[in-house]
């Protein structure tokens, strides 16, 4: 045990009277915690959540990315894509293509578009300004024969059918915090035996899109979904990028 962290436990129990611990599972132990933040680099989020989840901790909020590779992900049927802008992107605080676009086709034959990145347009039919930051630029939009989908994170749901117009179904939350103070108070299903909407599931199957995309930008061969395992294919392609 690494003699600096005694002491900064130290200091955060008296700077701010709470429990410090530097074992995981004594504190999930001690502590048996309703809901469980992990907020750590990616390296040690993945083993921190299964630390979690087999100590029967039901609600796990996670950052992003859930896992450091793409062996940590579950099992899109395959994913093409491109990036833009790479060294620009790379000099971010999120060090990641500046512009990102993937054509990802699904096992059920539905086929999407994602794009993503710094250099990301706003989203279309909203002026500058009119959303609080970049941030709010999470946008999921689906075309059918019969009307268009549409739904923007903190700012509405829509739909646009065969009569014509926009019609809203729901108005979001205004800002961010708001947004995520409505995503923890959903955590009470959990308690009640319920699943979540944004459940682990979910975005660890973004997390295997994404690199898929990235890993298509460097090989340039279609990546079936799931991705193989046995190598860490996140270091395998960062040897190939220039830093």
């Amino acid at each position: 045990m690494e003699v600096g962290l005694e002491n900064k436990c130290k200091f955060f129990e008296k700077e701010y009277n709470v429990s410090c611990y530097l074992d995981a599972q004594k504190m999930l132990k001690d502590k048996r915690p309703d809901i469980v933040v992990i907020c750590t680099r990616e390296k040690q989020r993945y083993s921190l959540a299964m630390i979690t989840a087999n100590m029967g901790i039901k609600a796990i909020v996670l950052e992003k990315p859930i896992a450091a590779n793409i062996d940590q992900a579950p099992k899109v049927d395959w994913v093409m894509g491109q990036v833009a802008n790479l060294e620009e992107g790379l000099e971010t605080v999120h060090p990641a293509p500046a512009f990102v676009v993937g054509y990802l086709s699904f096992k059920n034959g539905v086929r999407a578009v994602l794009k993503c990145g710094r250099r990301f347009s706003p989203a279309v039919g909203f002026d500058e300004g009119e959303l609080d930051s970049t941030w709010m630029q999470k946008r999921v939009q689906v075309l059918g024969i019969k009307g268009i989908a549409d739904t923007i994170v903190t700012h509405s749901c829509r739909i646009m059918n065969e009569e014509g117009g926009w019609k809203i179904l729901v108005s979001a939350p205004s800002g961010w915090n708001n947004a995520t103070i409505n995503y923890y108070h959903e955590l009470k299903v959990l308690r009640e035996g319920g699943n979540h909407r944004n459940n682990g599931s979910i975005p660890l199957q973004g997390f295997e899109s994404i690199h898929g995309i990235y890993q298509f930008a460097v090989t340039l061969n279609r990546v079936e979904i799931p991705i193989s395992s046995g190598v860490d294919s996140l270091k395998e392609i960062m040897k190939k990028v220039k830093r």
